[in-house]
């Protein structure tokens, strides 16, 4: 049976790959009291024949495994590995499905280098989300609306823990505000 269909030709079953199975934790929540300004970047995916996509990713540092909306790596025509994830919630309660695991080229805006990455394809990771918020003082961080690249829209990409190196950079804090320039900016 291949992706719950039953194969048609006869031969050996050792002849099909067995699926890989991945199973992670994603955290989302909600804080009414205060506005969160969640880690968010701009970059660049790159596709086959460098054909580029400007992509908003989430550092999450409370995710296990990293994802990918899968409208962004289909209009970039990348394939993926079949895979069964279950992914747990914070409320515990856990969702198993059946995706893609993509090999991904990200790109810094800034300094152009290229990471390679894996992650899981997920229709959505979240709703729309929003450029810096209005008053918001980056001055008492030393930085100036244009040194931060977040754009507004839908999450294209989720980087977990899986991929650690990714969420390191120098931080600036001032107060309860605080910025990280990690390898995407």
């Amino acid at each position: 049976m291949i992706n719950g269909r039953q194969c048609t030709y006869f031969h050996r079953l050792l002849l099909h790959k067995p699926q890989e199975s991945v199973t992670g934790s994603v955290g989302i929540t909600l804080n009414e009291s205060a506005k969160a300004i969640l880690p968010i970047v701009q970059t660049k995916m790159v596709g086959p024949k460098g054909r580029e996509y400007t992509v908003n990713v989430l550092f999450d540092s409370g995710a296990e495994i990293s994802l990918v909306r899968l409208s962004v790596v289909e209009n970039l025509n990348l394939k993926g590995r079949h895979v069964h994830v279950t992914i747990t919630k914070l409320d515990g309660e856990q969702e198993q499905i059946q995706t893609k695991r993509f090999q991904l080229q990200i790109k810094s805006l800034e300094t152009n280098m290229l990471y390679q990455i894996q992650a899981i394809g997920l229709p959505t990771i979240n709703e729309e989300i929003e450029e810096i918020p209005e008053g918001i003082d980056l001055q008492r961080l030393k930085l100036e609306h244009s040194d931060v690249k977040r754009g507004s829209g839908p999450l294209d990409l989720l980087i977990g823990l899986d991929l650690a190196q990714m969420h390191s950079g120098e931080m600036r804090q001032s107060g309860n505000l605080v910025a990280r320039h990690s390898l995407l900016g």
